[in-house]
């Protein structure tokens, strides 16, 4: 296999040490780098850099969020060496915690000797919502493609801090638009038996009536994710200790076709709800119209929820 190197984004997920044990398996220690700065922006600067200086041909980047299946590289470079030489980026497909989908997500495989062109096109610090993302289609429109593979690959965001989780969904509030009624959705069914998700629709409802545009940086979220917690009688997580983190893989992905996030409720008076919305704001008012019905189902279980917290704690 040509020369290829590893490394982890991190701003110390609680998965770090798992992710860096699965891809320990799979490179050397002198080919697996951990980058850990911040904002978003530098540690991708510097991960181009390392590529840039390591004289590799392939570059792997895998966010400490992610868990990879054991041998996951090597499938991408094998299925990457399908297309054509141009073609400077591959992804594959990550079960995700909070959508309940199958995304490309977590995880890139660069081809090492385009990282200097795409150097000079990260957009500077808090510019964009989606650097890397924006990075890409710069590229894209000097000709060099970005793959996406369907290839299952690991899994995304599953056993994450609290404070991480509140992160992610504050700027998913922001960057997802099209998704919300499906994740406000999900939380409101997961959030009784899975407080991850009682933390994340804070996050998302935090995220979308901010005034302040978010930056991919996780500084600025330490605060309002405590006292979310504070409100919610949560302490933060402990160290994550998986154990065998191959067993875990094999026990969290879904077996056969991962389900999709269930819409039901929303399908059945999705018709009503765009024609109401249209008669009375046009159609531009269609997408804040669902979003915000989505965000007053949220809003109703977050108090019930609460009610009930409270109930609980006030009993003798």
């Amino acid at each position: 296999m040509q020369k290829t190197i590893a490394i982890i984004r991190s701003v110390n997920e609680r998965t770090l040490s798992a992710c860096h044990a699965i891809l320990s398996n799979d490179f050397p220690p002198t080919d697996l780098h951990v980058v850990n700065e911040m904002p978003f922006e530098a540690a991708l600067r510097t991960t181009f850099q390392i590529g840039i200086s390591s004289g590799a041909e392939w570059v792997m980047t895998v966010d400490a969020d992610s868990l990879l299946l054991p041998g996951a590289g090597a499938r991408l470079i094998h299925a990457a060496l399908d297309y054509p030489v141009s073609c400077f980026q591959f992804e594959g497909l990550l079960f995700d915690k909070f959508t309940n989908r199958l995304r490309n997500v977590g995880h890139r495989l660069y081809r090492a000797r385009y990282l200097a062109k795409a150097l000079t096109h990260i957009p500077g610090d808090g510019e964009e919502i989606r650097p890397e993302y924006v990075t890409l289609k710069r590229m894209e429109g000097q000709g060099f493609r970005s793959v996406q593979l369907s290839l299952v690959l690991g899994i995304h965001d599953y056993e994450q801090f609290y404070r991480d989780i509140y992160r992610k969904a504050f700027v998913y509030a922001n960057k997802h638009h099209g998704w919300l009624p499906d994740i406000i959705a999900l939380c409101q069914r997961r959030a009784p038996e899975d407080t991850d998700f009682l933390v994340a629709l804070h996050g998302l409802h935090d995220g979308l009536f901010s005034p302040v545009r978010p930056r991919i940086d996780a500084r600025d979220y330490g605060v309002k994710a405590n006292d979310v917690l504070v409100s919610l009688g949560l302490h933060e997580k402990a160290l994550l200790n998986i154990g065998n983190v191959a067993a875990y893989l094999a026990r969290t992905l879904p077996a056969g076709d991962p389900p999709m996030p269930d819409t039901d409720e929303l399908r059945q008076g999705l018709f009503h709800r765009i024609r109401l919305a249209f008669d009375h704001t046009g159609l531009s008012g269609i997408a804040p119209y669902l979003v915000g019905a989505a965000l007053s189902r949220a809003g109703a279980f977050l108090k019930r929820f609460g009610e009930r917290c409270g109930h609980r704690r006030a009993l003798p």
